[in-house]
């Protein structure tokens, strides 16, 4: 089958599992925390990746398990980013150099990967922060119908987040998953480059 018929299949299918879901639900649940110590957390910087091999970025190990792409880290030290294993591709590489350019004396690394279906995307919904410790929120929606893309294939999509502040007096951390990216609030476009969270350039 074409890509651009598996393309509209894809869309297809996506979209009425989203009215199902939001027939189901009624409101975002991802928007909506019960916890009250909870707050959003807006000036942070990005630097964003997709290995479209589908290759693995990071793990705690000495070698990646099969089917592992990275999973989620919150990095509070340079022992702590020494700790982690990076594999040798450029969008592994672009993450480690990100987080190792950080001052841990006054910020921390949220980093971030998971396997994504190569018509696909992963979009940053929001960051926040409780008296556990940071998470982020995200979205996966279709790429734009422009772009080439294998529908069989797998690639992998990695973030690292600039906080500002350090992780000292947190033991936790947590990530969250929409299956849309169509609500709100307005998702960060997915793209290799360095950006505030403000849409200014810079590190």
């Amino acid at each position: 089958m074409p890509d651009w018929s598996r393309r509209q299949t894809l869309s297809t299918l996506a979209g009425g599992l989203a009215v199902a879901l939001a027939g189901c639900r009624g409101t975002d649940s991802s928007d909506v925390s019960p916890n009250q110590f909870e707050r959003r957390v807006t000036d942070y910087e990005i630097e964003r990746v997709r290995d479209e091999d589908g290759a693995a970025l990071f793990t705690r190990r000495d070698e990646f398990p099969d089917g592992h792409a990275g999973g989620y880290d919150h990095l509070k030290s340079t022992e702590d980013l020494a700790e982690l294993t990076f594999a040798d591709v450029p969008a592994a590489r672009t993450l480690r150099e990100f987080s190792a350019d950080t001052d841990f004396e006054e910020r921390s690394i949220y980093i971030f990967a998971q396997s994504v279906p190569a018509c696909y995307t992963v979009e940053l919904r929001h960051v926040t922060v409780d008296r556990t410790g940071p998470s982020a929120q995200f979205c996966r929606d279709l790429r734009p119908v422009d772009v080439e893309c294998d529908a069989d294939a797998e690639h992998t999509a990695g973030y690292a987040i600039r906080l500002p502040f350090t992780g000292d007096e947190y033991s936790g951390m947590g990530s969250g998953m929409s299956s849309s990216c169509s609500r709100p609030p307005r998702p960060e476009p997915f793209d290799a480059n360095v950006t505030l969270a403000n849409g200014s350039d810079g590190r």
